[in-house]
């Protein structure tokens, strides 16, 4: 059997390496470094939050199937979003369809029973209009009506001056 000559052991050149790395990690204990201008250091979270208005439909007498249009006229431009109750099965997507992506109509229920189904809400993300007049017909008749003019609180859920910093609304319909 024939032996071959082993190599140096690189092992025991890195090992102090290794030890410095460690000890420089130790000491640092995971803080954010001190902002330039000598601010004490911050530590931020990571924590989202919704930036925009929302407006929750929770009507009284529930929401009984048909064709649903939504008019809405956000700080004086229109939009119109359409969809049907019952929803579409939950593996075809939305049921409901907006004229601007700027506007999301909320559905709940899709693998529910019809009764059970909604639109649950209208969602203006990363948008803050200062004034909204809602429609809501159901079949061609009006079955709630609304105009409204947010007032949006600021939000910083990772700490003051961490991002995001968000700009909420809401309503009720």
């Amino acid at each position: 059997m024939t032996t071959l000559p082993r190599a140096p052991s690189v092992t025991l050149r890195l090992a102090p390496l290794l030890v410095l790395a460690l000890v420089g990690c130790a000491r640092s204990g995971g803080e954010t470094p001190p902002p330039t201008g000598g601010e004490a250091p911050r530590a931020c979270t990571e924590i989202g939050c919704m930036d925009g208005l929302r407006i929750a439909l929770e009507p009284s007498g529930g929401m009984p199937a048909g064709a649903y249009v939504i008019d809405l006229e956000i700080d004086g431009a229109p939009t119109r979003c359409e969809g049907n109750l019952p929803l579409k099965p939950c593996e075809e997507g939305s049921s409901v369809t907006c004229s601007s992506d700027a506007v999301v109509v909320e559905e709940s229920g899709c693998a529910m029973a019809p009764e059970a189904q909604a639109l649950s809400g209208i969602l203006f993300e990363s948008a803050h209009p200062k004034a909204v007049k809602v429609t809501i017909r159901r079949d061609g008749e009006v079955v709630a009506e609304a105009e409204l003019s947010p007032e949006y609180r600021r939000l910083e859920p990772n700490g003051p001056g961490c991002p995001p910093i968000c700009e909420q609304a809401e309503a009720t319909l």
